[in-house]
């Protein structure tokens, strides 16, 4: 960060001598990417739609408008991104840059994952990679492999998300590129709780967190104690989730990145829910859903917070209001996570109202959502429902007792704390 300052204050000096209109625009160009990296987004959004209004040429045309859209992504202004990025394609095209196409595309593959635009995401980052290799270079192809990564991230295929990430990773580290290693390190981290390998999981994340702390990188940061948060929740150890989730919000907020601040008030209010503070998890998950409503959110965040108020809501009403809102939002295309963690808490619900019918079409979209590439953290969730369920029911009665054992024994060796206190009270209730 303090090299970014410098660098700040030298190009701001430098924008105040005479120059050529070539020089200027460089400097300008520069300016407005230095302030975005400070996290000034709304400053650089404005210097690089100055800089658009003065392009001259297909060149600089395609250079503001790049600069542009990075700053758009950043404040979740996703569909006017993508504007930019149509412009800055047609531009590139013209002068024939496959430097300039190969950002352009990983850019528009950015904009399109919060979007849950799984196709669109997949295809850009195709192309991201076939102009990195065609002008060679590595940190354009270790960009679309994380891209590719982001793609099968977003139709739930964590297993080979987290192969992809892994190779994005090698090649950043071969070619000294720490930013990138930093930002995915901790989504590489994410594909391990899907795995079940919180151990691992959890090295990465730190891993990162003191990366970006080395080169100031503040999204990076966010997105590695955010990521973290969640590990820790799966883990049972609410307390400290909440207070590194805090850091994260804080963070969100002083940089504007308002879907950050979202999705971090979720997992506040999912801490405060397993603690039990039902109280508190309806009021921050309100909180929440007003922010994603207001910001157009819904396909990142919006499940994941609907989950939550279904089961902090005393009212039932509501609680059907926010399942049904939840499965039409899912239906329409939304980020992987969402499925994950909104049919893992309607589970929850199912169990807690002792309505089976529900519990069983969460199980199934469960399942159905992870057929292709099933996850160890998705089969010990719906195995876990339906033998707690069995048990109630008086469905063989034995055989979901044995079940119930070996998850409890699953869930204590990887560390998934989270599952085991319905688990441990239907053995105690039976004298086991």
């Amino acid at each position: 960060k303090r090299r970014h300052e410098r660098a700040r204050r030298l190009v701001e000096r430098a924008l105040e001598l005479d120059t050529s209109p070539e020089v200027r625009f460089d400097l300008v160009c520069i300016h407005g990417d230095l302030l975005r990296e400070l996290g000034q987004v709304d400053l650089s959004i404005t210097v690089f739609e100055n800089a658009l209004q003065t392009a001259i040429g297909d060149d600089q045309s395609c250079r503001s408008n790049i600069g542009l859209a990075e700053g758009l992504r950043i404040r979740g202004r996703y569909r006017d991104g993508l504007e930019c990025l149509s412009a800055a394609d047609t531009a590139a095209e013209a002068i024939g840059s496959a430097e300039s196409l190969a950002r352009v595309h990983g850019l528009k593959g950015n904009l399109y994952f919060p979007l849950g635009e799984i196709d669109k995401c997949m295809a850009a980052h195709e192309n991201a990679l076939h102009y990195g290799r065609e002008c060679g270079s590595a940190e354009a192809q270790a960009r679309a492999y994380s891209g590719l990564a982001d793609a099968h991230y977003l139709r739930g295929r964590m297993l080979s998300a987290g192969q992809m990430f892994e190779r994005c990773i090698n090649l950043a580290k071969e070619n000294n590129l720490t930013s990138i290693v930093s930002a995915n390190l901790s989504m590489l981290g994410l594909t391990k709780l899907y795995a079940l390998e919180f151990v691992t999981g959890q090295e990465m994340f730190e891993e990162a967190l003191e990366l970006a702390s080395t080169i100031g990188d503040y999204r990076s940061e966010i997105l590695g104690r955010s990521s973290l948060a969640t590990l820790l929740i799966e883990e049972g150890l609410f307390e400290e989730s909440l207070e590194i989730n805090q850091i994260a919000f804080d963070m969100s907020r002083e940089f504007g990145l308002d879907a950050f601040s979202a999705y971090t008030l979720n997992h506040r209010s999912k801490a405060y829910l397993e603690m039990g503070q039902v109280d508190e998890a309806a009021e921050v998950a309100g909180d929440a859903w007003t922010l994603i409503v207001e910001n157009h959110f819904e396909e990142f965040a919006g499940p994941y917070c609907l989950g939550i108020i279904a089961g902090s809501s005393p009212d039932e009403a509501r609680q059907n209001w926010a399942i049904d809102e939840g499965l039409r939002i899912l239906s329409e295309g939304a980020v992987s996570h969402n499925h994950m963690f909104f049919h893992r808490d309607i589970i929850e619900v199912g169990l807690e109202r002792g309505d089976w019918e529900l519990l069983q079409r969460a199980c199934d979209a469960l399942a159905n959502y992870t057929r292709a590439e099933p996850l160890p953290w998705s089969d010990f969730r719906i195995a876990r429902a339906q033998a707690l369920r069995d048990l109630c029911q008086g469905n063989d009665r034995e055989k979901a007792i044995e079940t119930l054992y070996e998850l409890k024994n699953q869930a204590e060796q990887v560390g998934l704390a989270n599952a085991l206190p319905r688990i441990q009270t239907a053995l105690g209730e039976i004298g086991q």
